[in-house]
């Protein structure tokens, strides 16, 4: 167990699903809300992320995740699996007209690398360097894996996300436009970005 003030870095486990859906929420800046909200009864967007996370084969599952805790609490995650998963992964659970909104991000995927899905850590635990290990363990678990180059996508706007990024060495290689919606608060280009891995 940590210490007081400590961060321990560990894997997700099914029974963090809870709070690891809520950090995805938090990460997706509106995405989630906008894909899930609804989709099943009764349950919001980060539940419907939960299941998810519980599961197994999901790409978001627990076992594509790593976790920061302090005090015994989940307060950062990162998800980051083979983005060639996606290819298999159904869609049905989601409208179509919200599909087609943002089909873009589709479209800027660069299949055959390993995929930083999403990372969120929890405001009162910012700026003390958890967003950086997250990172690195994704880089580590694509090399240990054999990927030759890792990727994420990163609203342009969010300008903290990227000047991390950047100094991660992940560089800009395609952008992607999202049309306004009144239920996506995000909107404008979305920006995919790509590291390079030793050997790739």
């Amino acid at each position: 167990m940590a210490k007081d003030g400590e961060i321990l870095f560990r894997a997700a486990r099914a029974s963090d699903a809870r709070a690891v859906g809520a950090l995805m929420v938090e990460a997706g800046g509106g995405l989630f809300e906008f894909l899930l909200e609804g989709v099943l009864p009764d349950t919001t967007p980060a539940g419907v992320l939960a299941l998810a996370v519980a599961g197994d084969e999901d790409p978001c599952s627990h076992r594509n995740v790593l976790v920061a805790e302090a005090q015994g609490r989940v307060v950062a995650m990162i998800n980051a699996y083979p983005v060639d998963l996606l290819e298999a992964e159904p869609r049905d659970l989601v409208p179509a007209d919200r599909l087609a909104q943002i089909a873009a991000l589709d479209e800027i995927t660069d299949w055959g690398s390993f995929f930083v899905s999403s990372m969120a850590v929890a405001a009162r635990h910012r700026r003390r360097g958890i967003a950086r290990r997250l990172l690195a363990w994704a880089v580590d678990e694509a090399a240990r894996r054999g990927f030759d180059r890792i990727s994420l996508q990163v609203w342009a706007d969010n300008e903290g996300a990227r000047r991390l990024y950047e100094s991660e060495g992940f560089a800009v290689t395609a952008k992607a436009r999202i049309d306004p919606h009144p239920r996506l608060p995000r909107a404008g280009e979305s920006l995919l970005m790509v590291r390079r891995l030793r050997g790739g």
